[in-house]
Order: C-alpha cells, then structure tokens, then sequence
C-alpha cells in the first residue's frame, strides 16, 4: 500500500512539472543548460556560442516500415516546431537515420543504451547527423527521434532542471512543453550559429512570451506527452 501510495505521489508530482508554468530563470536555466552544458551528465566545460543546424532537415531513413513510418511523422513534427522544412532523400541526407537489430546496445559514456547520435560540425554549424536506433515500437522510436534530434538540433548537453526528454530524472516519454520552447528559441533567426552564449540567454529571456504562446498551440497538434 504504501509503495502503491509513493507511485502515486510521484505520478502526481510529475505531471505538476509538466503542467505547471515554470519561471523565466529556470527556463532560462533550462536552456543555458541543454546548448552550452552542464553538470547533469558530467559535462564540465561549458560552450562559448552557439553550436546549432542551419537550413532545412535534409534526412534519410533506413529500416522494417512500421519505423520509416514513425520516423517520417515524427520529423514532421520536430521541424515543423524548428520552424524548418524537411526533406526526404534517398539513403543519404545530411540527417541520416538507421535501424539496428532491437537488443543491440551502444556504448555512451559510462551507460549502454537503445539510441544514440553522432554529430558532425563545420565551424560553429553542425552539418550532419548519424542516428542509429535499436527500437520497433512506435512508442519507443518516437522517444529516441527526440531525443537525439534534440542533439542534433545542437543540444550539447542534457538537463534535470524541467521534465525534458533530456533529463536524466524524468521519465518523459516525447517532448515536453519546455522541449518545444527550447527547441523553438534555438532555432530563431535570433540565435544564429555562433551567436555567444551571453547574447543567446538574453535572446531566449526576451522570446518568452512568443515561445509559451507558441507551445500554447501545441497541446492538442504537435506535441504529443
């Protein structure tokens, strides 16, 4: 009874988190984290500017159909939020996207997990990403396709500090209201590749208002948790 009753709290508690407006400094915060890096997976050094994908998402997908299919949706969803178009090519896009064997595992950092990304950068702008994905389900795959395109949009790091796809605490299954802000502020013609992370964090301050309005819209359409 009394774990059922613990369960119980921590479901109520996290969808408070999800649900409830979180402060400017935290979001803030949130951000700094997620682009520049933080102490939440042992990244010590921090960015001086802006690391993020320029232009369209020019991508490609290879494996069983059930996940082309769930791929395809979600990068419908992810660049409509980037506020980019998004390309399918052949076997080879800048974005290219694999499906392994379900059970394999990849090494990253210290953990073994079912999905992981490599990106690759010129200068300040990251110009292509390598995803590989040991998933079936759509519930599965669509978790992974966040979180790793939220890296490969130019999310160095991850962050504890609100219930996020790249949070090491949360257990947030597609993006969060705050994953859509994130993404919608790194995107803005406002922080260009190479814009210094003091001009970045004042940017997003001043997009606020634009990006919970914004997420606002999204409840019913293009987020899904």
């Amino acid at each position: 009874m009394r774990a059922s009753a613990a369960l119980l709290l921590a479901t109520v508690l996290l969808g408070a988190c999800q649900s409830a407006e979180v402060r400017d400094d935290r979001f803030v915060r949130f951000f700094d984290e997620l682009t520049f890096g933080s102490g939440a997976d042992g990244a010590g050094d921090k960015r001086a500017v802006v690391r993020r994908w320029e232009g369209p998402l020019v991508w490609s997908a290879t494996g069983s159909e059930p996940f082309q299919e769930a791929v395809a949706a979600r990068m419908a969803v992810i660049a409509a939020i980037a506020g980019r178009d998004a390309d399918r090519v052949g076997e080879d896009g800048d974005i290219r996207i694999t499906q392994d064997p379900v059970g394999t595992t990849y090494p990253v950092q210290d953990n073994l997990t079912s999905c992981f990304a490599r990106v690759v950068y010129g200068g300040d702008q990251i110009i292509r990403v390598r995803i590989r994905i040991a998933e079936e389900t759509p519930e599965r795959v669509v978790r992974c396709i966040d979180h790793e395109m939220m890296h490969g949009l130019g999310f160095l790091s991850h962050s504890a500090a609100i219930a996020s796809v790249m949070s090491p605490l949360h257990t947030q299954e597609r993006l969060s209201r705050w994953d859509i802000m994130a993404i919608r502020a790194l995107m803005s013609e406002r922080l260009a590749a190479g814009t210094s992370r003091e001009t970045a964090l004042a940017e997003v301050a001043r997009l606020l208002p634009d990006l919970r309005a914004f997420a606002d819209t999204q409840a019913g359409g293009l987020r899904a948790d």
